[in-house]
């Protein structure tokens, strides 16, 4: 059994994470941590989950989180992940960043589209979550950086044709 924190668990990604991470049957949630809302039982802010027997919602603690779990899914505004990501890994936990804060690789590039990265070091361990292009990577590394679910709908309806060359990756936008 897998243990997991769910980091940003009030917010809408980490509620729709916790639907999906409660349907696994590998998955022990052993906290559940949130900003302002910490102190509170999800179901008083998410009444879809009154009656789900949960951890109550805590203050993010990079420390608390290593000692309660393997694996921590990232549900954090934009900007916020980028150091909860660096202190996690710091302390051996491994991430899923459910944010923008690392889908891109090269630190340049993703300071051109977004703004200056805060941890411009994780970038460069960090997997493209995208399973059906990098399922083996993903199982190997550290960090994931799940994609959104706008360029998921486009690499996967455009790979076949860039790998089969009848379409080359500066014709998709």
């Amino acid at each position: 059994m897998l243990r997991v924190a769910l980091v940003g668990a009030s917010g809408y990604t980490g509620t729709e994470a916790l639907r999906l991470l409660l349907q696994h049957p590998n998955v022990r949630l052993t906290m559940l941590c949130a900003g302002r809302r910490a102190g509170r039982e999800l179901a008083e802010i998410t009444p879809a989950y009154a009656g789900v027997d949960l951890p109550t919602l805590v203050p993010f603690d990079a420390d608390a989180v290593a000692a309660e779990a393997e694996y921590a899914f990232l549900g954090l505004p934009h900007g916020t992940a980028q150091t909860a990501t660096a202190e996690l890994l710091a302390r051996g936990v491994k991430v899923i960043d459910l944010s923008a804060d690392h889908r891109f690789t090269d630190p340049d590039f993703y300071g051109r589209v977004y703004s200056e990265h805060a941890h411009p070091e994780s970038l460069a361990e960090t997997v493209y979550g995208l399973p059906e292009l990098n399922r083996d990577l993903i199982k190997r590394t550290r960090l994931v950086g799940c994609p959104g679910c706008y360029p998921t709908s486009v690499i996967l309806g455009a790979n076949p044709a860039l790998r089969s060359e009848l379409l080359a990756s500066d014709q998709v936008i």
